[in-house]
């Protein structure tokens, strides 16, 4: 995990910023105290995002708040998801999985808050850029997020310093130290916070609560979830602290973060990276060009070898618990299926089995690359960064899905 400046982290983000005039019509957030809840800072944090990709006309994303509700994803056990504010795709099957249920939470909402479309279910498979809301006081942050002067090491987490009760623009925040327990952090795995309350200040996932440790660990888990869910090549974040964020961009081999800044000004460098973000093509969002969604045409290609009567049973289970397992559109919403494009491999006597008969490829397989459809992951490897991770598959974003 290392640190650089906010000018730097929007220069590597594709894409213009927004001209003066378009800045103008950018809503700005109704701070009052620090002691708002998260519920209600990411109410504010939702509409400002929103009014970006309003401005820039965005027709492929949208924000959404999730209140707390039950979600499966952290290390797949259910658990109590705090407010989150997410930048979701928006398209027919991504709206019916982020559609609020009253199990969901939807029963908690205003008629005026329902009607906004501002708030939706959490989805991993559909969210496209993660987002973390703490509150002011709040002790689980991963992050120094004061402001803090210009720094000699490029390493960000500080375990023992707290951000300073005083206004937003205090001087003098300790800089940040070296996250010697950083590593451990990300693999662990000990129980979860299961609180909640009405201002919806729960926290999931985390290893151990109250500590800036466990907020990374809270943080790494969620990037897992997300990796693990998603065919991604790289994935953008942004982690807000009551007025300050950082921005974020992980993949495979670590995590970049921005320098903290107040994101309630117009000028900031949040309202920047939304604006890119409403001008990208999926690429540049870092999704996998070669993992497409499956196609209708596809799922009854699919369906008819499963249903092939000289297919043994050991692989007609293996296709049904992958494809078919339910026939429920919200669960086949939250486990899309994937058609995904692998080059042709050439293989040589060597690398045969020794013990099989050496068969040629068809005609049509002996083409430079071949299509295979993935459904529920058989198996996922439980690190997020690493060489481990990248072996089991394909691409280095690739998870670990069935395919047939």
């Amino acid at each position: 995990m290392r640190e650089v400046d906010a000018q730097t982290f929007s220069d590597m983000v594709p894409g213009s910023p927004p001209i003066a005039a378009d800045r103008e019509k950018f809503l700005k957030p109704n701070f009052t105290k620090k002691n708002m809840s998260e519920y209600a800072i990411g109410i504010q944090l939702t509409k400002t995002i929103k009014s970006v990709f309003q401005t820039a006309a965005s027709d492929g994303m949208r924000v959404l708040h999730s209140p707390p509700h039950k979600v499966s994803g952290c290390l797949y056990q259910m658990s109590d998801a705090f407010n989150r504010v997410g930048i979701y795709l928006d398209n027919e099957t991504a709206r019916r999985a982020t559609t609020l249920s009253a199990a969901d939470g939807a029963k908690k909402l205003t008629r005026e808050q329902v009607e906004s479309g501002d708030f939706g279910r959490h989805s991993w498979h559909w969210i496209a850029v993660l987002g973390v809301v703490k509150g002011f006081h709040n002790p689980e942050c991963a992050f120094d997020m004061g402001r803090a002067p210009s720094m000699s090491s490029d390493f960000i987490f500080e375990e023992d310093s707290d951000w300073l009760d005083s206004d937003d623009d205090a001087e003098g925040v300790q800089p940040p130290s070296v996250p010697n327990a950083l590593l451990d952090s990300m693999d662990d795995e000990d129980g979860s916070s299961d609180t909640s309350s009405d201002d919806g200040d729960s926290e999931p996932c985390t290893g151990r609560a109250g500590t800036k440790e466990s907020a990374v660990s809270e943080l790494a888990d969620f990037m897992y979830n997300l990796a693990t869910r998603q065919h991604r090549t790289f994935t953008y974040g942004f982690y807000v602290q009551w007025r300050r964020a950082r921005l974020l961009y992980f993949d495979r081999t670590g995590i970049l973060v921005s320098e903290s800044f107040d994101w309630t000004k117009p000028t900031s460098p949040l309202h920047d990276f939304v604006w890119k973000l409403a001008h990208m093509t999926p690429t540049e969002l870092g999704y996998d060009p070669t993992a497409q969604q499956a196609s209708f045409e596809d799922m009854v290609k699919v369906y008819q070898k499963a249903m092939d009567p000289l297919l043994s049973e050991a692989i007609r289970g293996y296709i049904n618990s992958a494809f078919f397992s339910t026939t429920e559109q919200s669960d086949l919403d939250q486990f899309p299926i994937y058609k995904l494009t692998v080059p042709t491999p050439h293989s040589s006597p060597e690398e045969e089995f020794l013990d099989s008969e050496r068969r040629l490829l068809p005609a049509a397989a002996q083409e430079s690359q071949r299509a295979f459809l993935v459904g529920r992951p058989h198996f996922t490897a439980e690190d997020l960064i690493g060489q481990i991770r990248a072996a089991t598959s394909p691409s280095t974003s690739r998870r670990s899905d069935s395919a047939s």
